[in-house]
């Protein structure tokens, strides 16, 4: 299970700006929103690495798009976008707490 979220590397630390940003600036709406757009890159990385997987010479079958396929982007789009649901709290928690602050002035 590790594997499967850790293989977008460098790409974590923008999946982890674009939690903390939208949360923060939006609320609870940028969270989902911000989960949403790091769900579309997901999707987006994999039918580019699948693509390419096809492509190769000698490319035996395996992977190809098939539910089986899909069914693992799910689940790879669940486990990040839950790694990242803390990171999102807490934006959504201080972006309240801002709130609140500068209201009472």
């Amino acid at each position: 299970m590790l594997e499967q979220i850790t293989c977008y590397g460098f790409f974590w630390i923008a999946f982890i700006a674009i939690a903390w940003r939208f949360a923060s600036q939006w609320g609870a709406v940028g969270i989902l929103l911000g989960h949403l757009v790091i769900a579309m890159m997901i999707g987006v990385m994999d039918l580019i690495w699948i693509k390419q997987e096809m492509a190769r010479p000698g490319w035996d079958g395996s992977p190809d798009q098939d539910g089986i396929f899909m069914m693992g982007v799910l689940i790879r789009i669940v486990l990040v976008n839950l790694t990242l649901g803390p990171v999102s709290m807490v934006a959504f928690v201080i972006h309240r707490h801002r709130d609140e602050t500068t209201s009472d002035l």
